[in-house]
């Protein structure tokens, strides 16, 4: 019993793996819901990323504009009256700006990021970082007619400490929105206003003291007072405090085509940008290239269930989804070894990224898992000739040499199942070769006799059948990678099966609902197709199977 438990914990380590059954794709933004650009609750979530957050994300981009690796400082915003207007401090990272505009007026940072990119590029640079991209950095004030501006006396944003205070040939026709803090601030009032007011909300205002920052100010009770004359959601509404509310249908005309407005944020959405490519282009920066989740659901704060593979946007680092934690990945080859899908990375949500951050901070492991490394059973060549056969020796990931090219034909292996790696990646542990003497195959092979078509998994020294096509497939196995048993290998004593899904297959039986494999025999539904789809799952990735071949546990539902 106590062999068969650990080897059981072998093979759990070693089959934590995303399913290859099905068809493999490119990450790509949700589909354009004309009606619902973005949903309210998301619209309004202040809640997505702090400040430093909002720094170390620019960071990610060695070109930005507005990082601080860049040298980028604005002043930062401290509040509004009606006496004074906007008001500013000294000057501040991007991020601070980004931020205290958005909880000034409960705003989702995000929202405001990705206006940055879709204006004028300033999140990537990969447009050039020119004095009118900063001057007019959320294309806030720049109405279509191509009429320039020239502005001077104040200062509009700085690099590397050095002001920049005037601006010729602007597209920003007020004096009060150019430059960069004035740009975030104002668009990002606007955007609120608009959004409640489409709704019928008269009497709203901001109104914070000593928030975000002590000593700040927000007082808005000059809004109410002020008419609103743009687009309508539907419903009975007053444009004007002290109005009769009258009904709106909800509709409006975009690009020659009718719209049915669904929420305020879309209404306001659309007054900023009129037009159905640049919200189509909002909509793909935020779901796909920033990888916030899609802006109908809600799913930035929820992490990956266990099993699935992700990685921050635009960076290459790889982390798998494992016990709720991120398990940082130690290079392609081990990602290989384990015969993962690439074209099945998710891109990060926030809950992502709160745990890679987790892992990260924790260089010991104490709490986090150690890196994922190489699969047993892999075949791995250096710099040299030599090829090696990795072994889990008590827990340590050990090299073992494959002695002549005879040996190595000898066990089927052909020099494609190969991954050469950088010396540096080979195990540091070093066993006693493998050699002809060994008349079974090593640990970790999947193997078969002639004339039978079961499929057994060599671990701990003993044969465990996989018991079906979409289980075998589930782990990363493939077809062609299954050797023939040696007589060794018939030797080797037959105990028990695999008979359960890799953690983060998706299935589903005969009826509609997807499941997600968690803890082996435990299937998760969804909550709700934007559940589904925010974690930028398709349907091409779901396996079918029989409805007998569904684990019959089920766990809580995965939702935002």
């Amino acid at each position: 019993m106590k062999k068969r438990l650990q080897a059981i914990t072998q093979l759990f380590t070693a089959l934590l793996l995303v399913s290859t059954a099905v068809l493999a794709y490119a990450p790509k933004a949700l589909a354009f819901d004309q009606n619902m650009v973005i949903s309210d609750s998301m619209f309004d979530n202040t809640g997505t990323m702090s400040a430093s957050g909002i720094d170390a994300f620019l960071n990610r981009y060695p070109s930005s504009c507005i990082s601080l690796n860049n040298g980028f400082r604005a002043p930062d915003p401290t509040g509004y009256t009606p006496s004074t207007s906007f008001t500013y401090g000294g000057d501040t990272s991007a991020g601070n700006v980004i931020y205290d505009a958005a909880i000034g007026y409960g705003l989702n940072p995000q929202v405001i990021i990705t206006t940055l990119q879709k204006e004028q590029s300033l999140v990537t640079g990969s447009a050039g970082c020119s004095n009118l991209r900063y001057s007019g950095a959320m294309g806030n004030g720049c109405p279509d007619g191509g009429t320039t501006y020239n502005y001077s006396g104040f200062e509009l944003y700085s690099l590397n400490g050095n002001p920049v205070t005037s601006v010729n040939g602007t597209c920003v026709n007020r004096a009060e929105d150019v430059g960069f803090s004035r740009q975030v601030v104002v668009a990002a009032w606007k955007l609120r206003f608009w959004e409640q007011r489409s709704e019928g909300n008269v009497n709203w205002n901001v109104q914070l003291t000593n928030s975000p920052q002590p000593g700040d100010r927000w007082d808005n009770s000059d809004d109410p007072p002020t008419c609103y004359s743009f687009l309508m959601t539907q419903g009975y509404r007053a444009r004007c405090k002290g109005n009769t509310p009258t009904y709106f249908d909800g509709l409006t005309s975009i690009d020659g085509s009718s719209v049915s407005l669904t929420n305020g944020a879309t209404a306001a959405m659309y007054v900023y940008t009129p037009h159905f490519p640049g919200n189509q282009n909002f909509v793909n920066l935020f779901e796909n290239t920033f990888g916030f989740g899609s802006t109908t659901s809600g799913m930035l704060s929820i992490a990956h269930p266990d099993g699935t593979l992700v990685r921050p946007a635009n960076s290459p680092q790889v982390y798998l989804i494992t016990n709720g934690k991120a398990q940082y990945a130690t290079s392609l080859a081990v990602l290989q070894s384990w015969g993962y899908d690439m074209g099945r990375l998710k891109i990060a949500t926030q809950g992502d990224l709160n745990l890679m951050s987790a892992t990260d901070a924790d260089t010991t492991h104490t709490n986090n898992p150690a890196p994922l490394q190489f699969r047993e059973g892999t075949l791995v060549k250096g710099s040299g000739p030599t090829i090696y056969v990795l072994q889990n020796v008590n827990g340590t990931l050990t090299k073992e040499s494959l002695d002549t090219w005879a040996n190595f034909t000898r066990l089927g292996y052909s020099i494609g199942q190969v991954l050469t790696v950088s010396d540096s990646q080979l195990p540091a542990a070093t066993g006693s070769p493998y050699d002809s003497t060994m008349a079974a195959h090593p640990n970790g092979t999947m193997i078969r006799d002639a004339n039978s078509p079961t499929v057994y998994y060599i671990i701990g020294g003993e044969r465990h059948s996989m018991t079906s096509l979409p289980i075998f497939l589930s782990h990363g196995f493939k077809q062609s990678s299954v050797e023939i048993a040696t007589a060794g290998d018939d030797q080797l004593p037959i105990t028990w099966p695999v008979n359960w899904f890799a953690e983060g297959t998706l299935l589903r039986g005969s009826g509609p609902t997807v499941y997600i494999i968690q803890n082996t025999n435990v299937k998760r539904s969804f909550g709700n197709y934007y559940v589904f789809v925010g974690l930028d799952y398709h349907f091409s990735e779901v396996m079918q199977v029989s409805d007998g071949d569904l684990p019959a546990a089920n766990g809580t539902p995965v939702n935002n």
